[in-house]
């Protein structure tokens, strides 16, 4: 599940035509209403592709596959199992593969990190704390960092007839060997910095069948990982992962290869180049909508959430500065961008089509 956490929004800089250093602070880290979906990609035979600086990683061409699972980021103590964690300052929670998981964070000058998470199932309820917290984030971290980290974990499934105390520890080293653009599915970002992570960590589990105690049980499991994290004032998770995966028991050595893509309707390939706002109503809207449009704008283009354009307008010179009607009926339902666009400024703003 560690894997899963994943996404980021777009913020591009520039010098001489090559992209500056990006680089992760504490402010980068994911802030309370913050919103992400995550999908598993087909991943075939695509490499991870080079290391180094001013690269451009194209995974456009991989489709999402399977289930698509959200998440928002809230107050911790608004969810049931807060008191399990009471030094997290933000959560994150939704369903995981059909099941309700909640995952416990906390962020800091220095590091962002996992603290345990929680599980509602028709198993039972779970919370897994960490005694010793996972690092997922080292602040500040930019191109050719490194750090390494220590981690523990455990917890007891009490099923009545049976139960299973499981431990885990681990220790995660990571190094940004890349910086660049990422080209995915939904969009194209810059300001990314690629993180190269090795996870290595060891589980012990004593299972009691009716009160008789059953033979420990051990395994090994050896995660290699490519992260593709977006840098944004409080929105910086992995849009894009490739994950190698291998476990060791008594019994047998299984490998896997997997990748997963995460986007949101706050950032897609769509940059916001001014923050001023302009008025646009009704807004949810069932097709028509109104929207004030200033002089200086020469173009109004609505994008889907991939931030492909699929619909333009040209303004009527006669009502500029001044309040226009727009009609996208012949759209399907879903989230659009409205982008105005001028001379020297594109002014964006989020329209829910019903």
């Amino acid at each position: 599940m560690k894997n899963n956490f994943l996404t980021a929004i777009l913020l591009a800089t520039s010098s001489l035509g090559l992209l500056a250093q990006p680089t992760l602070t504490t402010n980068s880290s994911p802030l309370v209403g913050f919103t992400y979906s995550t999908s598993q990609v087909d991943l075939g035979s695509t490499s991870e592709g080079p290391a180094g600086a001013n690269v451009t990683w194209d995974f456009s061409s991989l489709a999402d596959t399977g289930l698509v699972n959200t998440f928002n980021f809230v107050d911790p103590a608004g969810l049931p199992d807060a008191a399990s964690f009471p030094t997290a300052t933000i959560a994150y929670s939704g369903l995981l593969e059909g099941v309700e998981f909640s995952a416990f964070l906390r962020n800091s000058a220095t590091a962002f990190e996992l603290l345990g998470s929680a599980i509602s199932s028709p198993f039972g309820n779970f919370v897994i704390p960490f005694s010793d917290p996972m690092k997922l984030f080292s602040f500040p971290t930019t191109f050719n960092s490194t750090f390494s980290d220590t981690y523990r974990n455990g917890f007891t499934a009490d099923f009545g007839f049976a139960s299973t105390t499981t431990s885990t520890t681990g220790t995660m080293s990571a190094e940004v060997d890349g910086y660049g653009t990422l080209i995915t599915s939904s969009g194209t970002y810059s300001n990314v910095l690629r993180m190269k992570k090795y996870d290595v960590s060891f589980d012990t589990s004593l299972t009691s069948i009716g009160g008789e105690e059953q033979p420990a049980t051990y395994s090994e499991n050896r995660s290699f990982s490519y992260e593709w994290v977006v840098v944004s004032n409080g929105e910086s998770i992995p849009v894009f992962v490739i994950t190698t995966d291998t476990s060791i028991t008594d019994l047998e050595e299984t490998y896997s290869r997997s990748a997963s893509h995460s986007y949101s309707d706050e950032f897609t390939g769509i940059q916001q180049t001014e923050t001023t706002d302009f008025l646009l109503f009704p807004n949810p809207t069932e097709g028509k909508f109104v929207a004030t449009v200033s002089k200086q704008i020469r173009e109004i283009q609505i994008c889907d959430i991939t931030g492909k354009t699929v619909q333009t307008f040209a303004p009527d010179a006669d009502q500029l500065n001044d309040v226009q009607e727009f009609d996208i009926t012949n759209l399907p339902a879903g989230i659009y961008w409205v982008r105005q666009i001028g001379a020297n400024t594109t002014l964006t703003k989020k329209l829910v089509r019903q």
